[in-house]
């Protein structure tokens, strides 16, 4: 399964945005961000976390345990400069909570003649259960 979108929130900087998310059945998701631009810029990438679990980072990869699954991102950029904080994240509609969150951040100069950089991360949810789907980095049951 494919799905991918974009938006036009930093057209004012010249950037436009895309994400393209390919479902490799049946627990693995490849995330490819787009942005077509022109000039020297810096990209970054936040991850967020359900806030009942704990995120670990690494060279490339990020795991996250959560209170009933694992889940592995592995970025594909090499050398990816990952950092673990605290943020925010609402799971339902103007309902804020702290949870861990990871950036991920890259720097790419886009010549005249190539207007487009990106960035993969493979998303690993190998240790779902059956009838387990993933909400906001957690698993809720169906």
């Amino acid at each position: 399964m494919y799905v991918q979108g974009g938006h036009l929130g930093y057209m004012k900087k010249g950037i436009f945005v895309n994400r393209r998310i390919v479902w490799i059945k049946p627990d693995i998701y490849l995330i490819h961000d787009q942005f077509y631009a022109e000039g020297e810029h810096e990209y970054r990438q936040y991850f967020h976390f359900a806030p009942e679990g704990k995120v670990f980072t690494e060279v490339n990869s990020v795991t996250f345990q959560g209170k009933e699954t694992r889940v592995f991102l592995n970025f594909l950029t090499k050398d990816a400069i990952l950092e673990g904080s605290r943020g925010v994240n609402s799971r339902h509609y103007n309902q804020w909570e702290e949870n861990d969150e990871v950036l991920h951040t890259s720097d790419a100069v886009i010549a005249e003649e190539c207007f487009a950089t990106g960035n993969f991360c493979v998303f690993n949810v190998s240790d779902r259960k059956e009838g387990e789907r993933l909400y906001a980095g957690e698993v809720l049951h169906v």
